[in-house]
């Protein structure tokens, strides 16, 4: 899956903004996951502007491009009614903490499912 940034919005106002660190108008990501919570919304983990670190931004400052759904996604519900379509991998309880922690399994199994996702919608 594939988006393009059409808008930028201050993630505290909701406000448009001329500007972010992590985004940019007009580019194109590959969608690594989504996620949707009653009070956040629904949000997609992307590459940031910095070409490797995995954020989550809000799915209103996008339109998709390509809606091709990575075979590697399930499905995972919790009881407080998050949702999340992502790798297998990546849903386990911790994984994001032991990534960005650094831990090489998290980082090697991001690696691996990342480059599967990519290379499925053309990188």
């Amino acid at each position: 899956m594939k988006i393009e940034c059409i808008k930028i919005l201050n993630p505290i106002t909701g406000e448009e903004k001329p500007r972010d660190t992590w985004l940019t108008i007009g580019k194109a990501y590959h969608v690594l996951s989504i996620t949707a919570t009653p009070e956040r919304g629904i949000n997609f983990r992307i590459i940031s502007d910095d070409g490797r670190t995995p954020i989550l931004a809000d799915s209103r400052q996008f339109r998709v491009i390509s809606g091709k759904i990575p075979s590697c996604w399930v499905a995972n519900l919790a009881e407080n009614g998050f949702i999340e379509l992502a790798p297998r991998k990546w849903i386990r309880s911790g994984f994001w903490e032991d990534f960005f922690n650094g831990m090489q399994e998290a980082l090697n199994d991001f690696e691996e499912e990342r480059d599967k996702i990519k290379s499925e919608d053309g990188a």
